[in-house]
This record gives C-alpha cells, sequence and structure tokens, in this order.
C-alpha cells in the first residue's frame, strides 16, 4: 500500500555524490508534508519518488540530510537514480541533462520481504567484465547475488550497477523480471533462489541513429549468421559509420563485442606490444569459454592501419618493430581462422596503407566499402537524425539541405543537423532557411577541410552577365540540364558532359561563367591555377592533380576549373616541348584522370554513387595552345566560344553595370554601348567605375554620375581587344565547328 506525499521540488544540483548507487533519498524535512493520517517518515523508510515531466519512478530510502541535523536550513533534494521502476506511461527519452522535478512521495507501508526466489536478466560489458572472478554463468550468477543484497526492489525494476566501474566489476545492468515473495517489496539473502534468464552483452552510453547505410548493414549481417567464420576489414572515409554500424548490429543480435582501438596496446619496449595483442587475443578466448552460446564474438578493431602498416619506406628500428607486431597481428588471426565462434571485424580510412599479407583470404579475407553518401543516402541520414534529435524538416529546407551537402560523410551531417537545431531553437523568427545558411557556414565537410581551391558560398546565376542570351541557354541545355533533369536525358542515352572549354579574349566573363555554372547546378567548385599546381620538386605537380580530382571525387557532383590551361598543359606538337618536360607529364595525368583510369583503391572507397558526375571546366585565351588529346570527345568534348560583346551585348552588360550606379538622365546607354567597339566586358566595368570614381574627384557631394563623366573617361581610355585579336576568335569557332 502506498500512501503519497507532495514534494514539487527540483533536484539540488551536485548534491549526495557520495551517495550514487547506494538507494538514498535526500529531502530536507521542511520540504515534505505530512500524510493524511498525520504520520511523518522516519529515517530509512521506503519510498517511491516520482518525477511529474517524465513520470519515472524511483526506489529509495529516505533520510534526512546531513546539513539539516547540523542546523543547516537551506532545502537540498536529492534522489538516487540507481534502482528504477518500470512504467508503461514513463518517458523514455527524456534528456538526461535536465534537471528532474520531484513531484511526490509514495510511502511504501507494507513491510519489506526475503524473496524466496528471483528471476534476472543482465546487461555486461564485454571489456570491463572481470574474468578472473567471473568464469562461467554460474559465477555471473553469484557475483550478482553478491552485488545485490543491498538494494531492495521489485517486479519490473532495472538495477544501475555501473555507476561505479571498479565495484561493478563490469556488470552495467540488472532486470528483475519475477520475484517470489511473501510481499511485493523486498530483499534478497542467502536463500533466495537466482536464475539468471538473459544476459546482454554489449553495452553503449550513446546510442545513434543511422541512416543510408541499409545495404552495407544487410551484407555484414548475413555474414555475422553464416556458419563459416570470415574475417571482415570495413573500410570507409572518416566519419561514415564504421564503428556505429558494428555498435548497432551487435545490439541488435546480442553478439559481444570487443573494442579495440591501433594505438591502445602500442607500448615502447619490444615485445610489450605483441604481449598486449596475445592477451586481448585470449581474453576474447576465455570470455567465449565462460559464456557459450550459439552466436560469434566480435573483435572490432579500429584504425587496423596502425597495426599493420606497409612495410614500404620504413628503415632501422621501425621496421623491425612493425614486422614483429604485424606478424604477430597475423599468427593470432590465423589460430582463430577456424574457429567458428569468432570474428574479427578491422575498420580503416586508409585501405592503401595496409599491408598486403592482412587482406588475403582467410586473414580480413572479406572488404566491405562505405562510400561517401549519395543523394538519396543523405536523405535517408538527415531524416533519421531529425527524427532522433525532434527536428522536423518540411521538403523544401530538406531538399535545400541535400542538395548543398555534396562531399558530406554521415558524421558532417549529424553536426550540421544539430547545428541547425540549435540555432532554429534559439531563434525560430529567423527563419529556417537562414540558419540552413549560417549552419552551412559553421559546418564544413571533414574530407574537404585541407581541400585545394575549394571556392564555397556561391551565388550567382548566369542572369548576372550581360548579354550573351544565346550563349547562356545554350550552357543551360546542355551542361545544366543533363545534371538538373538526368532521368529526362537518360530516355536520349544522354549523359552529363566531362568537360567543357571556355575559349575567348580576355575579359569577357570566362571565369564568371564557370562559377555560375557551378552555383546554377549546387555543385561543388574548385578553382585552380598553373602557378598553384607548378612546384619545383619533380612529381608534386602530377601529385596534386591527382589529389584534386581524388577531392572532387569524393564532394561530387564538382566542378573543377583550371584557368588559364594552356599555361598549365601545352601542347607536345610545339617547338622546344620535350618528352620528359613537366608539362607533359602534368597533361598526362590530367587525361588520365578525366578518363578515370588514375582512380586509386583509396579514392574508389571514399566515391559516393555520383563520382562519376565531376565537370571540368577549362578556360583559356590561347585555344591553339592546347593538345589536341584533351580537346576529343569524352575529355573537353564541348568547346564554347565566349566572344567580345556585340553592341547589344555591351548595351546589356552596361544596364547591368550600372543597376547601382546612380545616372544622370542625359546619360545614354545606348550612346556608350555604340561608343565602345571592342570593349570587353570587364573593360565596360571598369569604364563604369571610372566614370564614378571621376565625378566623386570632382566633387564629392555628387548624387548622379553624368554623360559628361563617362565622356572624359572615353577619351582617355582604350579598348583592350583588336580587330584582328576578334576575328581570329571567330575563324578558329569556324574550323572546329561541329556541322
Amino acid at each position: 500500500m502506498l500512501d503519497s506525499i507532495a514534494i514539487n521540488r527540483h533536484i539540488t544540483p551536485d548534491s549526495g555524490q557520495l551517495f550514487r548507487g547506494a538507494q538514498i533519498c535526500e529531502i530536507s524535512s521542511h520540504c515534505i508534508a505530512e500524510t493524511n493520517d498525520g504520520r511523518r517518515l522516519r529515517p530509512g523508510a521506503p519510498v517511491v519518488c516520482r518525477f511529474s515531466e517524465s513520470n519515472r519512478r524511483f526506489l529509495c530510502r529516505w533520510f534526512a540530510p546531513a546539513g539539516e541535523r547540523l542546523g543547516r536550513k537551506d532545502p537540498v533534494c536529492y534522489v538516487d537514480r540507481c534502482v528504477q521502476l518500470l512504467c508503461e506511461d514513463a518517458v523514455s527519452d527524456y534528456p538526461e541533462h535536465a534537471i528532474p522535478l520531484v513531484s511526490e512521495l509514495q510511502m511504501i507501508t507494507e513491510e519489506l520481504c526475503y524473496f524466496q526466489k528471483i528471476v534476472i536478466s543482465v546487461k555486461v560489458d564485454c571489456m570491463l567484465l572481470n574474468l578472473n572472478l567471473v568464469k562461467d554463468r554460474n559465477q555471473l550468477t553469484s557475483l550478482l547475488k553478491d552485488s545485490l543484497r543491498t538494494f531492495y526492489f521489485c517486479k519490473d525494476c532495472l538495477i544501475r550497477l555501473n555507476d561505479e566501474p571498479a565495484w561493478s566489476f563490469g556488470i552495467i545492468s540488472a532486470l528483475i523480471s519475477d520475484t517470489l515473495g511473501s510481499g511485493k517489496y523486498g530483499q534478497i539473502n542467502d536463500e533466495t533462489v537466482v536464475e539468471l534468464a538473459y544476459v546482454t552483452f554489449n553495452y553503449s552510453l550513446l546510442s545513434k541513429q543511422l541512416g543510408g547505410l541499409s545495404a552495407i548493414k544487410d551484407k555484414i549481417y548475413t555474414l555475422l549468421q553464416s556458419e563459416s567464420t570470415e574475417h571482415i576489414l570495413l573500410a570507409g572515409p572518416p566519419g561514415s559509420g564504421k564503428t556505429s554500424l558494428i555498435n548497432q548490429l551487435a545490439q541488435e543480435l546480442n553478439l559481444p563485442v570487443f573494442y579495440v582501438r591501433g594505438l591502445d596496446f602500442i607500448k615502447s619496449y619490444p615485445g610489450e606490444t605483441e604481449l598486449e595483442l596475445r592477451k586481448i587475443f585470449d581474453r576474447v578466448r576465455r570470455f567465449r569459454k565462460a559464456f557459450v552460446n550459439k552466436s560469434k564474438s566480435i573483435l572490432l578493431i579500429k584504425d587496423i592501419e596502425n597495426v599493420c602498416p606497409k612495410l614500404t619506406g620504413k628503415k632501422g628500428d621501425d621496421l623491425s618493430n612493425i614486422s614483429r607486431i604485424s606478424s604477430q597481428f597475423i599468427a593470432l588471426l590465423d589460430n582463430f581462422q577456424h574457429s567458428n565462434d569468432f570474428v574479427t571485424i578491422a575498420t580503416t580510412t586508409q585501405i592503401e596503407s595496409l599491408d598486403s599479407r592482412v587482406r588475403r583470404p582467410g586473414r580480413l579475407g572479406v572488404e566491405v566499402f562505405i562510400r561517401m553518401p549519395s543523394e538519396q543516402q543523405r536523405i535517408d541520414i538527415i531524416e533519421a537524425v531529425s527524427k532522433h534529435c525532434n527536428f522536423r524538416l518540411d521538403a523544401s529546407s530538406l531538399d535545400e539541405i541535400v542538395s548543398r551537402t555534396s562531399g558530406y560523410a554521415g558524421a558532417d551531417l549529424e553536426l550540421l543537423i544539430h547545428s541547425i537545431h540549435r540555432s532554429f531553437s534559439g531563434n525560430p523568427l529567423k527563419g529556417i532557411a537562414s540558419n540552413i545558411d549560417e549552419g552551412l557556414k559553421r559546418v564544413r565537410p571533414n574530407l574537404l577541410r585541407d581541400s585545394i581551391g575549394l571556392i564555397s558560398g556561391l551565388s550567382e546565376t548566369l542572369d548576372i552577365i550581360g548579354g550573351m542570351d544565346q550563349l547562356k541557354k545554350s550552357l543551360r541545355t546542355s551542361v545544366l540540364g543533363p545534371l538538373q533533369h538526368p532521368q529526362a536525358f537518360r530516355r536520349f542515352g544522354l549523359h552529363p558532359l566531362k568537360g567543357i572549354l571556355l575559349y575567348g579574349p580576355p575579359g569577357c566573363a570566362k571565369t564568371t561563367i564557370a562559377r555560375c555554372l557551378a552555383a546554377e547546378s549546387r555543385m561543388t567548385f574548385v578553382s585552380v591555377s598553373a602557378a598553384e599546381i607548378y612546384s619545383p620538386y619533380v612529381g608534386d605537380a602530377e601529385k596534386l592533380i591527382t589529389r584534386l580530382f581524388n577531392q572532387a571525387r569524393f564532394s561530387a557532383p564538382a566542378v573543377i576549373f583550371l584557368d588559364e590551361i594552356d599555361s598549365l598543359v601545352g601542347n607536345r606538337s610545339s617547338q622546344g616541348i620535350r618528352a620528359n618536360d613537366v608539362h607533359v607529364r602534368v597533361l598526362s595525368t590530367l587525361l588520365t584522370e578525366m578518363d578515370g583510369m588514375g582512380l586509386s583503391v583509396q579514392s574508389a572507397i571514399g566515391s559516393s554513387e555520383d563520382s562519376k558526375n565531376i565537370l571540368v571546366i577549362a578556360a583559356t585565351n590561347r585555344p591553339d595552345m592546347i593538345d589536341d588529346a584533351l580537346l576529343r570527345p569524352g575529355r573537353l568534348t564541348k568547346l564554347i566560344h565566349v566572344p567580345a560583346p556585340d553592341e547589344q551585348g555591351r548595351l546589356a552588360i552596361l544596364e547591368k553595370v550600372t543597376e547601382k550606379i546612380p545616372l544622370a538622365d542625359d546619360v545614354c546607354l545606348r550612346e556608350l554601348a555604340k561608343r565602345t567597339v571592342r570593349y570587353s566586358g570587364a573593360d565596360l566595368q571598369n569604364l563604369c567605375s571610372q566614370a564614378a570614381l571621376h565625378g566623386a574627384a570632382l566633387d564629392e557631394k555628387i548624387q548622379q554620375v553624368t554623360m559628361e563623366h563617362f565622356q572624359h573617361v572615353l577619351l582617355e581610355s582604350r579598348p583592350s581587344l583588336t580587330t584582328e585579336q576578334v576575328e581570329w576568335y571567330f575563324r578558329y569557332e569556324a574550323r572546329h565547328k561541329i556541322i
């Protein structure tokens, strides 16, 4: 029978820390009202404490705070939460950091009994379980019986024993599923029979919601359920969910997992590291002997490349130490080769740095790759994370995030969603769109933090370019169309272009067009020039080209913009070019990467399904200096002439440039367009700037730019283009035009 006493007081922060795990409830006497019949609590009385927000209930013994006996009047409210009464109406996902409100105490008026029998299910931590004390299930039952003697409980109670790991011996919690005794609440003694019903092997404080890994999960699930033992190498970029996936599978299948990080057991003296390796495998063997079941045990080795790295380039003591450690690990792995109840799963982010001896069949023979998430996988990840943190995104916001997060791994997306959620919760009036923009600025993908030439925050469109209407229409159809509407183009067997060449006179918006194409297609934009690639060291330029394309594959769909490509690769048929010249080596590397033949194992693992959506845009004002092999279909397929603006084009450019410049009524842009023959777009922009600057120099209080200011600048300026230069580009276009 229970009598309720109203409390309605929040838990006092940092109170009662010495009593954690002792089932003690400390609440000041003046905070406790009397019961209906006038009785008051006695020290040590068993009570049920109920929290109002989460409706959780805990079994405790009430005591007055020690400070109260010394005359302190400060109210204290502390409830030890080691024994929880499981209720259907309790809120399971109540945040742990929130300060709970104790709404009432329920006095247990009946006498506590000694149970004759209890049935329990236990959860253990494989890494912390003391195998010197627990050699079989009977010894585990005996240890549980000793650990539960100090608690009183009832049926459907969860007793947490891991507040102090040194005292729990690796036992996390015990669930009382059934009791037999004269009363509902009671304790155990020497005569109590303890029946161990079920053992749960895995324990994780932080459970993550994974998305986009269903295919990988099914494959590993099949391997773990098969009768034969096949050790697994799980490779993928950082933050892709390798460890979390194994944790989730182990919890679903209730498989014991032993976690080992690649550097945890590395010691300084020779032989010590090998001894630690033998202890780890011996612990797995002893655990299997203590808990005999039909399921497999998992040894999860993180960062296996630190245990068995390649021997190439190692010398002296480093070579000797690495050889001994690798050989010891391989020998231990071979000893468990024919064991059907044990599987090793090793994870790596640098598979090319791993010793090839470990990857042969019989050792880590099954290789499973987690790639960068595709667009659909990013949707699954964002929905899983949003559901986990109770943050609802509408369809438009979800599409916006997905389209702007190419190159984001699962961990990056999780951090991004949490960042947007915090910002939106702190200031809901700001709007979700602005919070998404700020979140994307704060959270950058991990793989692109040391990237080459990455340009973020692009928002321009082709509409900012004045004139060239036919050219912009052609670009939107041939370049943006297959990227934005792939299904419509696949019906005709069309695929996105691999590369285009923008050529034309200087100052005619070639670079601006490339930036606008990347912004409109929402692709990652990487821009490099010859000055950034060339190095005084032999081979560095080729490595940089390879790194550039690997980086683009990780963040695909992406645009690689090669400015002034004629100075980067040149033409092998030109005089003075030798076979071993750096231009030739860079050209050879560029051709290989554009064909996809230079795709390494590491980049193949990190690449997503969108990794083929890489558009190479090259710009030059000397198209005749580019090697013919680079201009063939399949590489720089489409050659686009960006011409000098005609009169109508110059008028459109002037209208765009002068949108933010206050003009007087006498300014005639059409007349300026007629007088600026052979002016490039950059010349026209400079003309307007100089006119405004000239007006400000004459009078600082001037409000508008007049025609007189433009005429003064026209008298002093000259066009940067010549008639021969403009005509040469038109002749080149006629020679290379596809009929």
